[in-house]
């Protein structure tokens, strides 16, 4: 029952409303029939009204307000847009409900922008592609601003709204980075348009342990190339500086000489070899063993002496031998490049 009364109330409010309004009318021909109303208000159905697009509002016609729509005159109330659509002030139409940024038109629907897209506007038309090598983070994406450089890429600096690649050896960590950043110490990046998983260390480093993103080949190893990877052992007899790049800072050890850049074989004969690839000859009138270290092993012949890293000849009246020169026993003589004690000989009257 009081349902009923409410509405006869609201019927009877607006019938007094509309014959409130043709007060002011200019009439002719039959009684009541409306000639001319008096704007904002439109003659329907022998009466001023609210026109099209306007609702009875505070004791005026006001025009229906954004997301909402009227299609006939009259006194009733602007009707809703559906949900995802909005309408500028005055809509007349429910055509006149568009889709609200973030959203286009799709099989008669507003769908929203998928990811890598946007659109800032009213309207049904198709969303709008990001920048290059930009991105949206999610669905429904209602400005550019939501157009976020990709890990890897920033903001360019001369302003024309296209994202730029991090140079190589620097990297942004997550999209929409400001800037780019540098690897960490001694590691960097293949080329450029790289994110911080992408810092691997630099040749004669290897993961680091702590605080140390990357760390030095210890000794004896090396590492060459641009990598997360353990640093690999120097070859059998070979051994290397700490930071070795390549297989090609591993040197043979002492006594031993490079037999292919990757094997070391034992120092030829009648050289040595002191190491880091050296291989020298011995001095003239010596030899040396296989395998020699350093020129200590160098041996002068029979005959000859030590003498300043050289072998001198052994001079009269003395013997030589393992590089030693001794004087011939007391009135006793002996020849040149004598070899042995042998060979000093008594003078004459001596025996």
């Amino acid at each position: 029952m009081r349902a009923k009364l409410l509405i006869l109330l609201v019927y009877l409010s607006a019938r007094g409303a509309a014959q409130a309004l043709a007060g002011d009318l200019d009439l002719s021909g039959a009684e009541g029939r409306v000639d001319a109303c008096e704007a904002p208000l439109v003659a329907h159905n022998d009466s001023c009204t609210c026109d099209a697009g306007a609702q009875w509002q505070g004791g005026q016609c006001a025009p229906c307000a954004a997301g909402y729509y009227k299609t006939s005159p009259g006194l009733h109330a602007c009707s809703a847009c559906p949900a995802l659509t909005t309408s500028f002030e005055g809509a007349t139409e429910a055509d006149d409900c568009l889709c609200v940024p973030g959203y286009s038109s799709a099989a008669g629907a507003c769908a929203p922008c998928a990811v890598g897209a946007y659109k800032d506007f009213i309207g049904n038309s198709s969303c709008v592609v990001c920048p290059a090598n930009a991105n949206t983070i999610n669905t429904a994406a209602d400005s550019m601003n939501d157009c976020l450089c990709n890990a890897g890429y920033v903001a360019s600096i001369d302003g024309d709204e296209a994202c730029a690649a991090c140079p190589q050896n620097t990297v942004t960590i997550i999209q929409g980075s400001p800037n780019c950043v540098p690897c960490p110490e001694h590691s960097g990046t293949e080329g450029p348009a790289s994110t911080f998983v992408d810092c691997k260390c630099q040749a004669g480093y290897t993961g680091g342990y702590g605080e140390s993103f990357c760390v030095a080949c210890a000794a004896g190893k090396y590492k060459a190339a641009l990598s997360m990877t353990a640093c690999t052992q120097c070859p059998a007899d070979m051994f290397g500086p700490v930071g070795a790049s390549a297989l090609a800072n591993c040197t043979c050890n002492a006594g031993f000489e490079k037999s292919d850049p990757s094997a070391c074989s034992p120092c030829a004969a009648n050289a040595y070899c002191p190491g880091t690839d050296v291989k020298l000859a011995c001095p003239g009138n010596s030899t040396a063993p296989r395998g020699s270290a350093s020129i200590d092993a160098c041996l002068c012949l029979p005959g000859f002496f030590w003498y300043f890293d050289t072998c001198e000849l052994c001079s009269a009246d003395s013997y030589c031998a393992n590089n030693t020169r001794t004087p011939c026993p007391a009135n006793s003589t002996a020849p040149v490049a004598s070899a042995s004690i042998h060979n000093c000989t008594c003078l004459p009257g001596f025996q």
